[in-house]
Order: C-alpha cells, then structure tokens, then sequence
C-alpha cells in the first residue's frame, strides 16, 4: 500500500517566508487584489509547484490551479475548488448562477467524479454584518481599492475620501451586499471609459454580492445539478463547509 503523502513543511515555510519579505507593510502577507504583489505570489507558487512536477494552469482570470499528472487520465478527478460564490467575471453568483454553474460542471464530469465544493453558511445577521465590516476597516479598505483601481487603471478621477463602505444582509436573498455609498453629490469622469457620473449624496455602487446557503439549500442544488451529497465538514466556529459531492 502506498504511503500516505506528507506535506513538506520546509516548502510551506519557505514560500510564506518569501511572501512575508515582498509585503509592504506590517507582519504578515499584504498585497493589492489582482495587483503586482498577487501575481508575484502566483509566480513564486507556480515555480514552487513546476519544480516539484505538478502541472500548472491559469484561467481567464488568473486563478492558479496545480494537480498531479496522473498516469491515468480516465480515472475519476476530484475538483477542489474555491467557495460558491466566485464567477469568471470576477463577481459573486447572483440568482440561478451558481446552479448554471454547477450543472455546467457536471456535464464535463464522469459518473462518480468528485467535486469538493466550499459555501459559506447562513449565519445570524449580525455576525455576517460584522464580517463584511470589521472594526479595523480591512473590508472597507479592499472595497475602496475597487476606485482606486479604477483610478489607476482607467483614469477616473475618484476621492476615496468621498465614498463610504456599507454592508447590508438582503434578507430576500440570503446574501451579504457590500456598496461604496457616496458622501456628497459629486461628478466622476473616467477617461478610458470615455464617460461621467454624477451621483447624488446616499446613492451607492453595488460592488459585491456574497451568498449564505441553508442546509436544505444545498440537498436541492445538489440534486438539481446532478450530484448527490456524499459527506460534509463543518467549521463550527466560522460557518464554513466543505461539501463533497459525487457526480451521478
């Protein structure tokens, strides 16, 4: 019987270790979304990865996977994914999206392929709210670089100073919206996009939507989409599960 894999905690400590020294502020991992402090992240894992035999792919997106190559590529996969709530547009799925998505997936699958599948679970309001708009402002700040991007990259003319972060629980949805409320009526002009916005005092940029699933949610998306439930793991402090599914 073939042992079981280890992980190399050398390698673990050693990228994190390289990731910590290209931060630019603070302990820990910083970085920019989508910014050059990810992809050198994404270059430094991949390399890890090349060089260990994996192979390695990027999508669309710039979402990195590596696998093992496998010696037989009929043998079931098993997809491990991101969390339901991530789209290639770079949005959060929003209505029947999730359940497009997942049949999509299945129709690439085999019968009995594995999907290991994260969602964020319903919780109470206040602590989904105190989530998306913690007291230290790290979400308010990752909203606000959305303008500063845009800035950046288009030209706007955007004052992150006259934008404020709001997070709202959308109880007809079951979803976590996040919105840049404007603090004054006020004109934008973004060049590259070749338009101007005027924005009245209160009126808010829907930026982000993030769904929360029930349990009874999830045994129908599940059967909807051609897969049933095979097992769960639940983080009980956070509300998190990791779903395995098998494709029918």
């Amino acid at each position: 019987m073939a042992s079981a894999i280890q992980p190399d905690l050398d390698l673990a400590g050693s990228l994190f270790e390289a990731l910590s020294q290209a931060t630019r502020r603070g302990r820990g991992i910083v970085r920019d979304s989508y910014g050059e402090g990810e992809q050198a992240a994404h270059d430094r894992v991949r390399a890890a990865a090349e060089a260990a035999g994996l192979e390695v792919s990027v999508d669309p997106i710039g979402n990195l996977s590596m696998t093992l190559p496998g010696r037989d590529r009929a043998l079931p996969k098993v997809i491990v994914g991101s969390h339901l709530d991530s789209v290639p547009q770079g949005g959060n799925f929003d209505g029947a999206a999730g359940s497009d998505f997942l049949r999509d997936l299945r129709q690439i699958l085999q019968p009995g392929d594995s999907l290991l599948l994260g969602t964020d679970m319903l919780k109470p309001v206040q602590t989904l709210i105190a989530a998306y708009d913690d007291s230290i402002g790290v979400t308010a700040s990752f909203n606000l670089n959305l303008l500063a991007r845009i800035n950046r990259e288009l030209g706007a003319d955007f004052s992150l100073q006259q934008f404020a972060h709001v997070a709202i629980f959308n109880e007809a949805t079951d979803s976590v919206e996040m919105h840049l409320r404007s603090r004054s009526r006020q004109k934008v002009t973004i060049p590259e996009a070749s338009i101007s916005v005027r924005f009245e005092k209160d009126e808010t940029i829907w930026t982000e939507s993030s769904h929360k699933y029930s349990q009874d949610e999830l045994v129908g998306l599940a059967h909807h989409s051609g897969f049933h439930r095979q097992a769960q793991w639940m983080d009980q402090s956070w509300g998190f599960a990791e779903n395995l599914w098998i494709a029918e």
